[in-house]
């Protein structure tokens, strides 16, 4: 049996007091010798909460909240004692998802996509959150209710030849089934799924190989001999030739760029698609020539001291 090394209780927060003499409510989680505690979204006054933690009796509101406070730390209790070895980034994960765990010996899909989809957005990873969301809306289109423990080669393969059937292409199924893959290898380590059988090894997961569009250097001089008509036309062939000129950066590389990035004639800077993984992140540097500084000059933001540009890259994610 395992021997418990957690203890889980609920405490009222004096120091967030609010007016009318309510505070929230926190779950505490003692870890391998580790404190911390979690905000669960409740708030009551000190009597109320103590009343809550009484076995019995009680104004109906106080039985109200003896019934959330104790689904919460059933909730911590339970994801704790599925973990063999849990640690406080492992337990957040699945806590602050909606996955039902207390009621369920499986492991909800969609609850646990919409949490990495939230912390996603929080670190202002955009274009994640979004591929995250699609995936989401994609495999729930599929099967209503999904579980990690339900995965396999046979339903791997059924949903993309549903994908295939809706006219999607290898690229958009495999990017779709990497985001699954990716949740379901951090629950293999964090110990909630066994590594006994992965269902991902038995599909193969990945797009078609097209032939890359290239501009040739005729193209390429009637792009740069091309007469704008408008700010829209002038902006988006100087930030075309931008990139061009930078080694081919990516769009939101350079519109993330800021004036501290340049040291002289060297541009550096870190991908905003590889910043966040565990790898190395390596810093690209780029010699600007002339004409590449003669874009910053004219297109630099001058109502932003920071940014390079007047596209900032956070304000691209739609409402």
């Amino acid at each position: 049996m395992k021997k418990q090394n957690f203890t889980v209780s609920a405490f009222w927060d004096k120091k967030a007091l609010k007016e009318d003499g309510t505070s929230r409510i926190l779950i505490t989680i003692n870890l391998n010798r580790q404190q911390f505690r979690v905000s669960v979204k409740l708030y009551a006054t000190q009597e109320d909460f103590k009343k809550a933690l009484q076995a019995k009796g009680g104004t109906d509101s106080q039985r109200e909240l003896r019934r959330e406070i104790f689904r919460y730390v059933d909730k911590a209790e339970t994801i704790l004692g599925k973990m063999p070895n849990p640690t406080k980034e492992s337990f957040l994960r699945l806590f602050k998802s909606e996955s039902n765990l207390p009621f369920s010996d499986k492991t909800p899909v969609y609850p646990l996509m919409e949490a990495k989809r939230d912390q996603m957005v929080k670190d202002k990873r955009f274009g994640s959150a979004m591929t995250i969301r699609c995936s989401w809306y994609s495999l729930k289109d599929f099967r209503e209710k999904l579980f990690f423990e339900d995965l396999d080669g046979q339903f791997l393969n059924s949903y993309k030849r549903h994908m295939k059937e809706k006219g999607c292409s290898d690229a958009t199924i495999g990017i779709y089934l990497r985001e699954l893959k990716t949740i379901y290898n951090q629950l293999v380590r964090d110990g909630v799924l066994t590594s006994n059988k992965n269902p991902f090894a038995e599909v193969k997961i990945g797009g078609s190989k097209k032939s890359v569009n290239v501009l040739y250097p005729n193209q390429l001089k009637a792009l740069w001999e091309f007469q704008p008509e408008g700010i829209l036309q002038d902006r988006a062939k100087d930030f075309f030739f931008f990139c061009y000129l930078c080694n081919g950066m990516n769009f939101a590389d350079m519109a993330s760029l800021k004036f501290r990035n340049i040291s002289g004639d060297i541009l550096s800077f870190i991908r905003r698609k590889t910043r966040n993984t565990r790898r190395d992140t390596k810093v690209i540097k780029v010699f600007l020539l002339p004409e590449a500084k003669a874009i910053i000059e004219k297109c630099a933001n001058a109502g932003d001291i920071d940014h390079l540009t007047p596209v900032e890259v956070d304000h691209l994610w739609p409402e």
